[in-house]
């Protein structure tokens, strides 16, 4: 698993098991469109559907951290 915060992802080779974070609607489309877990960072938007909405990068990687340990 990777984790990509708030890096330009659109020429990454992502993974189902990768998440990426970003408060950017396109980078979390394009997380989406590759089929990985995808945290937007921010107000909840009807433009994308992520995995996870958080309203900082701190609480997304609190929950990622939590959600790995469990699987």
């Amino acid at each position: 698993m990777s984790i990509y915060c708030n890096e330009n992802v659109s020429g990454k080779n992502l993974k189902k098991d990768d998440w990426v974070v970003s408060n950017e609607c396109e980078q979390i489309a394009f997380g989406i469109a590759s089929g990985c877990n995808t945290a937007l960072i921010g107000k909840e938007t009807d433009m994308v559907s992520p995995s996870l909405f958080a309203p900082t990068v701190e609480d997304a990687m609190r929950f990622i951290r939590a959600f790995s340990e469990v699987t």
